[in-house]
């Protein structure tokens, strides 16, 4: 995950010159899956409930983003993961954006399970979104990338 997060860095450009530019990255954290440093490129949101998962990405321009990054530990995800939520993101992707589901090994070593993907690619396919990739990290974390069509 840091690699992909890295490289959406390594994307975004920030112009001081520019006023009120909007960020075309989103990273959603849910739970205590990590921590990182907020940046004015990057919107940044963390939440710690279901339902707030379904309003996380409200502060953002419609069709404004071109990746969002959603972070929880596999372990939370039956417990926070809203999957109806994700219907909801797709009003702020451009066309051709990206949501991609990271679902991490928890402290312990316990990874993502079958069940916890399935229900990631569900919310997904129901956002509309097309299933572009799915990895499997050396670490047991596993990542889930849902594109949107252009119409």
């Amino acid at each position: 995950i840091k690699s992909s997060l890295n490289t959406v860095r390594a994307t975004m450009t920030t112009n001081s010159d520019e006023t009120e530019q909007q960020p075309e990255n989103a990273v959603v954290v849910i739970g205590e899956a990590m921590f990182l440093q907020p940046s004015l490129d990057v919107l940044y949101v963390t939440i710690l409930s279901k339902s707030a998962m379904r309003t996380a990405l409200t502060s953002a321009q419609s069709a404004s983003l071109q990746h969002v990054h959603v972070i929880i530990k596999g372990v939370d995800i039956c417990s926070l993961y809203n999957e109806n939520a994700i219907s909801d993101y797709t009003e702020y992707l451009k066309e051709c954006g990206e949501i991609t589901v990271h679902a991490l090994v928890n402290n312990v070593g316990t990874q993502p399970t079958e069940d916890d993907m399935e229900a990631i690619q569900t919310s997904l396919v129901l956002a509309g979104l097309k299933i572009t990739n799915q990895g499997n990290n050396p670490d047991g974390s596993k990542t889930m990338t849902g594109t949107k069509e252009t119409r």
